[in-house]
């Protein structure tokens, strides 16, 4: 019998290769239509943020009155000063948010994650990691009790990695996850994992870090009058729909904020506080009603076997509306100007002390063009663009802030440039032996997923201004250079392409030229090299569509087959034909999408 590869989304988005035969048709369609098995019973929902909202001593669980004690990081709406209600991020308009979907305004945040390298004389210099995507991960299983309620208006929580109960569960049998994953040749990931927060100091294509949010709810506290934690708990057990312990008579989704760092540096990481154990912060703003008719009529996917704690995503994409205006980044320049104004993205001496630093009032009730000012379009990282003085790409020049062009592109005083070198910025520091590898932590930090190898070494000679490989077309946003979100548009590189199919490569395909991306590179040999490397791929995309309907026609010849012999009843047979094929054919699209930007990127690296 003729056999087929379907590519199915496995464990937050990885994708792995699945034999499917004609005689297991059936069994789906079965399954499809409800005589199953017992099974998995557990609904997950993934929400993918390509970017950060933004960066800032803020925490408006803690405190609303004062800066926080370190630097978060934080994904949703640009609604992160600490005086922040509920009611300012739900109503939060869709376009000053992050969020992929319109009724989740939900505030997400974590410590911020440094880099940290050392001049040779024991100065060191903290770069921040800006080159960050985020999936929180919706579980719920309504198999058993207590029941399962949206979270109410106005809850919050916190959970650190050492919390009581935290240590159990997950995917390895432990909550917390830290996972360094590289890609093989054919594409797939293969990842080393440790069951708490680690940095390792080696390279990695990515470095995934996953923590498990409590579930269990006392319906008293909303987080806003105890220590923001009390009022939740783990199950007993770890597991999604474990017991609840005596007092906690609720059930609210579980919440896995999982984050991701491309392009992963290695070397000496620290978070902003400090700190060797991992926290997250959840401020619940979802449209009221809208996450209790999810948790309602949302079906589990029951051909995974029970317990599985990741059957595939469902549930957001055909229930929610999708945020067509994602909004990028703040830059730091606005941070600075709205919030509290300190260096945060590259310094010597990581801002800290709960309450200290002067805290600007906040100025505005609801977000409007004219409140924030700068921002990075969607997808793209902010990249380390200001040095230590803080004004973050092209558009964000203000305030006359010291040592900054007005572009933001160039370092004054012949100090390197903003852009990748951003972690030698914030105390003059140039990068050391031109070795690459200070710029790619620095593209780590500042312009996100580069990889640019030797081309760092151009940076350190262009005093004059001259772009680095095109990552500083990066801080040309004013120009309307970065065209995408996936690849800010100067960025010839290979790092911004996420081969797991996720998002960014699908706004990636919005480029209109892939020369332009080349057009400010001082090497003449570089940029034919990169012409060549786009015109590969132009060539690939172009075999996409042959292949796979080439692929959609085989399945509908097997389809029809299996009817033919009896496999499947007459009246499947359109299931078959409009539903399996059509979503074969549809990966088959993406995975040989993904295949063609893997095949890029490895050419724009050699270049």
């Amino acid at each position: 019998k003729l056999k087929r590869y379907i590519l199915i989304e496995h464990q937050r988005h990885h994708i792995f290769i699945m034999k499917l035969t004609t005689s297991s048709i059936c069994a789906f369609l079965l399954l499809a239509s409800g005589v199953h098995a017992q099974g998995n019973e557990m609904v997950k929902m993934c929400l993918f943020y390509a970017n950060e909202s933004g960066h800032a001593r803020s925490d408006p669980i803690i405190n609303q009155q004062c800066a926080s004690g370190h630097v978060h990081t934080f994904y949703g709406p640009q609604n992160f000063h600490p005086n922040t209600k509920y009611e300012d991020i739900r109503d939060t308009p869709a376009k000053y948010s992050s969020t992929p979907f319109v009724e989740n305004q939900s505030l997400y945040w974590h410590p911020s994650i440094y880099r940290v390298t050392d001049d040779g004389s024991g100065t060191e210099t903290f770069t921040r990691v800006n080159n960050l995507e985020t999936s929180p991960y919706y579980r719920w299983d309504k198999s058993n009790g207590p029941e399962t309620i949206a979270f109410p208006p106005g809850f919050r929580m916190i959970a650190h990695s050492n919390d009581a109960g935290a240590t159990q569960g997950g995917e390895t049998g432990e909550n917390m996850l830290t996972e360094c994953c590289d890609f093989d040749a054919n594409g797939e990931e293969q990842c080393e994992t440790w069951d708490r927060l680690h940095f390792p100091t080696r390279t990695c294509g990515f470095l995934g870090i996953a923590m498990s949010m409590p579930t269990c709810w006392n319906e008293v506290s909303l987080g806003d009058d105890n220590d923001h934690k009390s009022h939740m708990a783990y199950t007993t057990n770890g597991e999604v729909n474990g017991p609840c312990p005596s007092g906690f008579n609720k059930r609210v989704p579980q919440v896995q904020l999982f984050v991701r760092i491309s392009n992963y540096q290695g070397g000496k990481y620290q978070l902003s506080d400090g700190a060797s154990e991992w926290h997250v912060d959840f401020f619940n703003g979802w449209k009221e009603g809208k996450l209790q008719q999810l948790i309602d009529t949302c079906q589990p996917d029951r051909s995974h076997p029970a317990g599985d704690f990741n059957p595939e995503c469902s549930c957001a994409e055909e229930n929610l509306t999708k945020n067509t205006e994602v909004a990028g980044a703040v830059c730091d320049s606005e941070v600075r100007r709205l919030i509290i104004d300190e260096a945060i993205d590259v310094t010597t001496r990581l801002p800290s002390g709960s309450c200290e630093g002067d805290l600007i009032a906040k100025s505005w009730t609801q977000l409007t063009d004219s409140t924030i000012q700068c921002t990075m379009p969607p997808g793209t990282p902010i990249g380390g663009e200001e040095g230590e003085e803080g004004d973050e790409d092209g558009d964000a020049a203000e305030d006359g802030e010291e040592g900054e062009t007005e572009d933001g592109d160039e370092e004054e005083d012949g100090d390197i440039e903003d852009g990748d070198e951003g972690s030698g910025a914030a105390s003059g520091d140039e990068e050391e032996d031109a070795d690459a590898e200070e710029g790619d932590e620095d593209s780590d930090a500042a312009s996100g997923d580069e990889e640019e190898d030797g081309d760092e070494e151009a940076s350190d000679e262009e005093a004059s201004g001259e772009e680095e490989d095109g990552d500083e077309a990066s801080d040309e946003g004013a120009s309307g250079e970065e065209e995408d979100g996936d690849e800010a548009s100067g960025e010839e590189m290979d790092g911004d392409e996420e081969e797991d199919g996720d998002d960014e490569d699908a706004e990636d395909e919005n480029e209109s030229v892939g020369t332009a991306r080349v057009s400010s590179v001082g090497s003449s040999g570089t940029q034919s090299c990169d012409l060549s490397c786009w015109g590969n791929f132009d060539a690939c995309e172009s075999g996409i569509v042959a292949t796979c309907e080439n692929y959609y026609q085989a399945c509908k010849s097997e389809c029809h087959e299996a009817e033919a012999n009896g496999e499947i009843a007459e009246d499947e047979l359109s299931t078959c034909l409009d539903e399996w094929c059509m979503d074969d054919k549809q990966i088959c699209y993406d995975e040989a999408e993904s295949r063609c930007r893997r095949r890029r990127r490895n050419c724009l690296r050699k270049c």
